[in-house]
């Protein structure tokens, strides 16, 4: 495993993530229940809360008071019976992982949950109860206090995740297209990587989109499955266009099809129209294969112009 290592001055949602954590974590402090030693859980609660959207932060809420009611439940029946700490640790850690898969709460809630329980076992046998509540009560304190800042202060709402993963998509699409227009070589892997990327990161958007909004998400879905589509395209095409390079037959059969990922490729690219807006699906215009003459690599050729059809289709619904 190797850290990549390279300076980069935050911007906008970074920087409004700093603040945003920070005013948190403040709050979390000042309203905490008990000293310093107790705040500590209100604190870091408050902090781990603020993420990059609001359907992400009610989510880890989610999380932290599953995995808290676990592991005090563990911890609470194992710090008063009388066995080795090491076994201790074992059954109580695999008992939290154990309610949390009975009531599918997941991972990220059983790890929340297995720090609670080793912490009791291992620290505060002699008064489970009553750091379970005081610990318990600092974390819903915590937690109300990130949802309050991540609803109230310079919110990030999940349409508009959405809107800026969609719009970072078609950029990369629209990029890969521009290359493999006038590319006469396979695309460097570098683009795969970025597009992978930012579809990954929309797939994220939807995700915690539709655990803010319980309602009204079809717009939200269909929007993101047509910028998906794009995606997929622009992969397909990319793929074919790398077998294709190996024939200079082959690749002259599909100039037709290269110049219809150019002009693709513009529109993809084009930011006159909000991505979340969504208007009819208009009939496909693209290049068909009857354009290329015949060649040695049909089925290849069938594949780029699958790719681009996607693309075409996709961009349409889009009203791109």
């Amino acid at each position: 495993m190797t850290l990549a290592l390279s300076w980069h001055w935050p911007r906008r949602a970074a920087l409004l993530y700093c603040f945003k954590v920070a005013i948190a974590a403040m709050l979390g402090y000042m309203l905490a229940l008990g000293g310093t030693e107790s705040a500590v859980y209100a604190t870091m609660s408050a902090a781990l809360i603020v993420g990059a959207s609001r359907g992400e932060d009610i989510m880890t809420s989610r999380n932290r008071v599953r995995g808290t009611l676990a592991g005090m439940v563990a911890g609470i029946v194992l710090a008063f019976m009388p066995i080795p700490p090491a076994l201790a640790v074992a059954i109580g850690v695999g008992g939290t992982a154990y309610l949390c898969a009975v009531f599918g709460w997941g991972v990220s809630a059983t790890r929340v949950g297995a720090a609670l329980c080793s912490v009791m076992i291992l620290i505060h046998t002699h008064d489970a109860i009553q750091y379970s509540v005081v610990r318990f009560s600092n974390t819903l304190i915590g937690i109300a206090v990130g949802l309050a800042v991540s609803y109230l202060l310079l919110p990030i709402r999940g349409r508009e995740a959405v809107a800026h993963a969609a719009e970072g998509s078609l950029a990369a699409a629209g990029e890969m297209l521009a290359q493999l227009a006038s590319a006469r070589q396979p695309l460097p892997i570098g683009l795969y990587v970025a597009m992978l990327d930012r579809v990954l990161d929309l797939e994220k958007a939807v995700r915690d989109g539709r655990r803010e909004f319980s309602k009204g998400n079809e717009e939200l879905i269909e929007t993101a499955r047509h910028v998906g589509l794009v995606c997929a395209g622009a992969l397909t095409a990319a793929m074919a266009h790398s077998d294709l390079c190996n024939s200079p037959e082959a690749m002259e059969a599909a100039a037709p099809l290269l110049a219809n990922a150019e002009r693709l490729a513009a529109r993809a690219k084009a930011n006159a129209t909000d991505a979340i807006t969504i208007s009819g699906v208009s009939s496909i215009a693209g290049s068909t294969l009857s354009n290329i003459g015949s060649a040695a690599d049909t089925i290849t050729l069938q594949g780029l112009a699958l790719g681009l059809r996607k693309i075409e289709f996709a961009l349409d619904a889009l009203g791109r």
